[in-house]
């Protein structure tokens, strides 16, 4: 069965051929399993293709190819099956050329947020004992007693040419949760020539990946969204789009100037997008992929009357991966929704070891074909289903505020919030309160232009929502924290109001 699929995604690439067959066979034998195979397999069929563009330059499959040989070299003396090795790197060509370098020598990669504080290093580091970090030019960490490599100095001193190293398998991929609530969680996973072909196919068909050509890969690549779309990208032979930090204004000239018609966004940078560029900069986009946070309703009424039929909204977790996808036409019928579930997997709504029918609510739980859990697990999201199949999320089942004994989820206020005209953007948290047990308070950024004030929106709201469902406090601020992954930080403003930060 894994053989006709592995036959039917080869088919979808066109790469169903004897020469790429051989091609296939000949990486395996001589690298291995890991993902240093996958590029070479990628190399063989695009050669002078163009491969990537970064900040700095662009490279062709062949030179992608060559250069992570160098850095495979430059490690071969420090790294060894099974090491730890760790990454703290912006989006960039040299980052992903050792990713591929590391894989092949049979190390465990770890993908950890670019800008982390020393303090938060050091306590992963403590917990995970890494081997080695590799870090660029953006950040250098200065934690006592790791060693440390910059990938965009050191590990290109090395000559060219084919590494004596033997043939290794993959070490896992481990990815960490966003920490917005709590600290950041690990996730490992073991890449997989077979395991990964029900989403890979899923992707590649929802979104006509095969009809796209240049791709924008706005979302960090050490964020599981981010890294996986890079190897789906890679081996569908795409030119692909880094920067090291998101601009709305060079990401709209980007996308001009090189004809981008793919770009995998957050909500943040579709917003940012709409709000900075002229819709004339943007008309080469046939397909906007957003992940790795929640989708608001208006944003997607936006997205559709300004650019047309091109925004899908993915969701999945660090531990499942990819598990539904909504299309632009799911959207339109149901701006809210997260999608149906893709091939290889199933979802239900839980409530307790209650199965829920169409419309309950209670905590989703998925299992699929891929993930290191082979049973059915529970996401921590709760939401519900329609009797279309699509679901919805609500939000986290440790979001949820009981105010007066009435059970409130933050994005209930959240999605009212966002359709007053002034508000650009909104997140609501929970406090303690001596009458009602909990509070809600509401942050809002307004508009630059937006001649309403905050009283107006607490008007609005009343006419809206019930007491227990409207915020008591609301405040606006000039911009709203944002994480790295471009969720809004409810950590950062949780402890900024128990700080009496805004008081």
């Amino acid at each position: 069965m894994q053989i006709v699929k592995l036959l039917n995604v080869l088919r979808h690439l066109g790469m169903l051929s004897p020469i790429t067959i051989v091609h296939l066979v000949i990486a395996m034998f001589r690298s291995g399993s890991n993902l240093m195979t996958l590029l070479e397999i990628a190399a063989a069929k695009y050669k002078h293709h163009e491969a990537m563009t970064d900040d700095e330059r662009t490279i062709t499959y062949n030179q992608l190819l060559n250069l992570s040989r160098r850095k495979l070299r430059a490690l071969a003396e420090s790294v060894r099956d099974n090491d730890r090795v760790a990454f703290m790197c912006a989006n960039h060509i040299d980052f992903v050329a050792t990713v591929f370098a590391v894989s092949r020598l049979g190390a465990d990669v770890y993908l950890l947020p670019s800008r982390l504080r020393e303090p938060e290093l050091q306590d992963l580091y403590d917990e995970q004992s890494f081997t080695l970090i590799i870090h660029d030019n953006t950040a250098e960490p200065n934690t006592e007693g790791i060693a440390v490599w910059n990938c965009e100095q050191q590990l290109n001193e090395t000559a060219p040419g084919r590494p004596s190293v033997g043939r290794k398998s993959s070490g896992r991929l481990v990815l960490f949760t966003g920490g917005t609530t709590g600290t950041p969680k690990s996730a490992a996973h073991s890449p997989s020539l077979f395991r990964f072909l029900d989403p890979f196919l899923d992707f590649i068909s929802k979104l006509e990946i095969m009809n796209r050509e240049r791709a924008y890969v706005a979302t960090p690549l050490y964020h599981g969204y981010g890294i996986a779309v890079l190897f789906l990208f890679l081996i569908t032979g795409k030119t692909l789009y880094f920067t090291k930090r998101f601009d709305a204004t060079t990401a709209g000239k980007l996308i001009s100037d090189h004809r981008v018609d793919v770009m995998t966004v957050v909500p943040m940078i579709v917003q940012r997008l709409l709000d900075t560029c002229p819709p004339e900069q943007l008309t080469t986009l046939r397909c906007m992929a957003s992940g790795g946070a929640r989708l608001d309703d208006s944003l997607v009424r936006r997205t559709e009357k300004t650019l047309g039929m091109v925004l899908y909204n993915l969701y999945g977790t660090s531990e499942t991966g990819l598990n539904f996808i909504a299309t632009p036409r799911d959207l339109q019928e149901s701006p809210g929704t997260i999608g149906r579930p893709i091939r290889g997997m199933r979802a239900v709504v839980m409530d307790g070891d209650k199965q829920q029918p169409v419309g309950s609510t209670g905590e989703i739980h998925i299992v699929n074909t891929w993930s290191s859990q082979s049973s059915s697990s529970g996401t921590g999201d709760v939401g519900w289903f329609d009797e279309h199949g699509r679901f919805y999320l609500l939000g986290r089942k440790d979001d949820l505020v009981i105010v007066g004994g009435v059970n409130v989820y933050p994005i209930e206020l959240e999605q009212v919030l966002l359709q007053h005209e002034a508000v650009k953007a909104a997140a609501v948290i929970g406090a303690s309160d001596d009458e009602y047990g909990e509070r809600l308070i509401g942050f809002v950024e307004l508009g630059a232009h937006a001649n309403n004030t905050v009283d107006d929106v607490h008007t609005f709201l009343e006419e809206r929502l019930q007491t227990s469902k409207r915020p008591r406090q609301l405040i606006s601020m000039d911009a709203l924290p944002y994480t790295n992954v471009g969720k809004i930080d409810k950590k950062t403003l949780d402890s900024q109001y128990k700080s009496s930060w805004f008081s």
